[in-house]
């Protein structure tokens, strides 16, 4: 379980949002039973196009904008079967964080 590995959304298929990603540093992951995460949202469900917090992202060939707004914390249990990871989105995703908690 790393930062920015990307999972089936543990609320299941009931979801509109197929896939999470984990975004919680590995360092203070491994010392805590939940993690912070960020649902993956299709393309096509956004009226318009992305902003700084909610970046594109590529997962199995398909494009997604990762709902940084939406964080929340779940079990690290609840996450099982990694599909991939977007480690290569990291400065994106850590921007949009940046955003979310300073506004810088």
């Amino acid at each position: 379980m790393s930062q920015f590995d990307v999972y089936p959304n543990p609320a299941g298929r009931s979801s509109a949002y197929p896939y999470v990603v984990q975004l919680q540093s590995d360092a203070t992951a491994l010392n805590s039973r939940d993690v912070v995460i960020a649902p993956l949202i299709p393309l096509t469900m956004l009226p318009t196009g992305g902003t700084v917090l909610l970046p594109a992202v590529q997962v199995a060939g398909i494009e997604y904008r990762v709902a940084v707004p939406m964080l929340r914390a779940v079990y690290q249990r609840r996450l099982k079967g990694a599909i991939g990871d977007i480690r290569e989105s990291r400065w994106p995703l850590l921007t949009a964080i940046d955003r979310l908690f300073t506004g810088g």
